[in-house]
């Protein structure tokens, strides 16, 4: 091989090596260059800060039970059972409220439903007080409520009792609901829900019973 030749190869392969070697330094720094990591907000949260209020509750779902006269039936923490519906000439007071009886008066009838319910609710109940809980459904498509002062049927002594709370946990209380309807008008239906469940007073879930 020719001497200048040769001298020129072994330059070349030193310069080559030189070359690898810096490019493998460079990769080396690369790969061990830190990373910046962000500072962490330790810091409690402002109290004065302006927060958005929060979303409001949903409504409560409209529902419809359909039920029968004689089947008990399940609304917030009673158990409803609509045992007869009636229409009688007059209607007894209680002994303690006077006696005598009240009628329906000049071109109405009454409509009277017995109903028993069971309290399955951890506090008392007196779903009938107020003469609320209850519309009988009449085919002019309006809904009547019950007579005012339920608690002076005969046999509604729980309804609005001064002396309890209401009807405790566990237990059962029978009361009368009456209607004054129009002579000529048919009732359709009689709804009942329970007017102690929290959130629903209105009743916007009942129980229907078509009559």
């Amino acid at each position: 091989m020719v001497p200048g030749r040769r001298r020129l190869l072994v330059v070349a392969a030193i310069f080559t090596l030189a070359v690898v070697g810096a490019v493998a330094t460079q990769d080396e720094a690369v790969e061990r260059r830190p990373v910046a990591v962000p500072p962490v907000d330790t810091a409690p949260p402002d109290p004065t800060a302006d927060t958005a209020p929060p979303p409001p509750p949903p409504p409560p779902e409209e529902r419809t039970i359909r039920s029968a006269v004689g089947r008990p039936i399940v609304d917030g923490g009673l158990t409803i059972q609509v045992r007869s519906i009636r229409t009688p000439r007059s209607v007894p007071l209680r002994s303690d409220r006077g006696g005598g009886a009240i009628i329906p008066g000049p071109n109405r009838k009454f409509v009277v439903a017995e109903v028993v319910y069971v309290n399955r609710s951890r506090v008392p109940a007196d779903p009938f007080c107020g003469s609320g809980s209850s519309e009988l459904g009449i085919p002019a498509g309006e809904s009547i409520r019950p007579v005012d002062d339920l608690y002076d049927i005969e046999g509604n002594g729980s309804i609005c009792d001064g002396d309890e709370d209401g009807t405790p946990r566990g237990a059962a209380a029978t009361n009368k609901l009456v209607f004054r309807v129009p002579t000529g008008d048919e009732p359709r239906w009689l709804e009942i829900w329970d007017g102690d469940e929290p959130g629903d007073s209105l009743g916007d879930t009942r129980i229907r019973i078509p009559l």
